[in-house]
């Protein structure tokens, strides 16, 4: 009899050691999927695509802000840059900008950013077909404003 105990006993050990190994495993890849905070959830889905929306929105004020000082003396002081990304390539619309204004770096930095939250936003929520692209408008300078030239 005693040595059927010890084999039970044995048999027991080895099973917990063997469900140790196996929570130990379930913990690292917990750690892993999850971080360190355990069971933490990413954030909703819808949610990070508002926050994205609303920080791509903030950078466009902003620099429609910036490019108030739109002034200038002849057409070749007018210029047109490529705004944010589409996702089936080109840019998503255009900005005319006066090279004299002051906060043209910061513009240029800016649009920058505008590129990078618009690549991140169409990562998360893709348009289901791509639209054709805009075209870049001409510009001119009219009564010392630049601005888009009509087609006729």
């Amino acid at each position: 009899m005693k040595k059927s105990n010890s084999r039970l006993i044995c048999k027991a050990r080895m099973a917990f050691s063997v469900f140790k190994a196996r929570m130990a495993f379930v913990s690292a890849a917990f750690t892993c999927l999850f971080g360190q905070q355990g069971f933490a959830q990413p954030p909703n889905h819808q949610q990070k695509i508002a926050d994205t929306q609303t920080r791509l929105q903030m950078l466009e004020q902003n620099i429609s802000t910036l490019n108030k000082t739109n002034t200038c003396d002849g057409d070749s002081e007018c210029d047109v840059l490529e705004m944010g990304v589409r996702l089936c390539g080109g840019p998503s619309s255009y900005l005319i900008v006066s090279l004299m204004n002051p906060s043209l770096s910061t513009i240029k930095a800016k649009l920058i950013e505008v590129a990078a939250v618009q690549k991140e936003l169409n990562s998360i929520d893709a348009p289901l077909s791509c639209t054709p692209a805009p075209s870049a408008p001409d510009v001119k300078c009219e009564k010392q404003v630049c601005v888009e030239q009509t087609k006729k």
